[in-house]
């Protein structure tokens, strides 16, 4: 547990020093081998308690009112009821390996605008050289544009295209349990002129460890 946390710092930007607040959630958190350490490198930051809506108090819970040991699930039942869109913490983009341009990253998804489940979103990179008959795309996320201009590397996809090419085209869906679903190909693997409706010739690549949260609908009067 200490560890999956540290790496998730990590991947994150943010610091065991820099981080305001760790709120403690579900059974995990109340083994003496998880909070003794936490207690160590949070001190007085960690949070264990939290005053609940009356209305979403579990007056069972062995923790007490204050409990937030099930606020996970509580979460999760608010963000399900109220129509919660997923959004990603960082930029997602794509980039090409190599060449002209190769580390212009081109974002396909901003950090915090909502991304509807199951709509496909289409772009086109151009191949500075096709001479070797495949295209290396780097999938990327972009936590900031001036200190990371080329993005993290989450996955490289190598697309087969035809050594005449100048363009790959790809296509990235969000699927219902949160996994980026990403294919491509040039236009002459398409088996269909319209790039809509085209089959494609290769299996997807799936990236399933993603950044993302969840953004509550503004409701009426302001706010979210």
């Amino acid at each position: 547990a200490i560890a999956r946390l540290k790496r998730t710092l990590s991947g994150s930007l943010v610091t065991e020093r820099t981080l305001s607040r760790l709120f403690l959630s579900g059974g995990t958190c109340n083994l003496q081998a998880v909070r003794e350490p936490l207690i160590k490198m949070f001190g007085d930051r960690l949070t264990t308690k939290l005053r609940l809506p009356v209305r979403f108090i579990d007056r069972n819970a062995t923790g007490g009112m204050d409990d937030i040991g099930n606020s996970t699930a509580i979460g999760a039942a608010l963000l399900a009821a109220y129509g919660a869109a997923p959004v990603f913490a960082t930029a997602v983009g794509i980039r090409t390996a190599g060449g002209e341009g190769g580390d212009g990253f081109f974002p396909v998804f901003a950090a915090n605008d909502p991304v509807p489940f199951d709509e496909p979103r289409d772009v086109r990179m151009f191949v500075s050289d096709a001479s070797s008959g495949v295209a290396r795309l780097l999938i990327c996320e972009q936590f900031d544009a001036v200190t990371q201009p080329a993005g993290r590397l989450l996955r490289m996809i190598a697309v087969p295209i035809d050594t005449s090419e100048n363009w790959v085209r790809i296509r990235f869906t969000l699927d219902q349990h949160l996994s980026l679903k990403i294919i491509a190909a040039g236009r002459m693997n398409i088996k269909q002129e319209a790039f809509g409706d085209g089959r494609w010739p290769h299996e997807p690549t799936w990236i399933h460890a993603l950044n993302l949260g969840f953004k509550l609908p503004e409701f009426e009067g302001g706010g979210a």
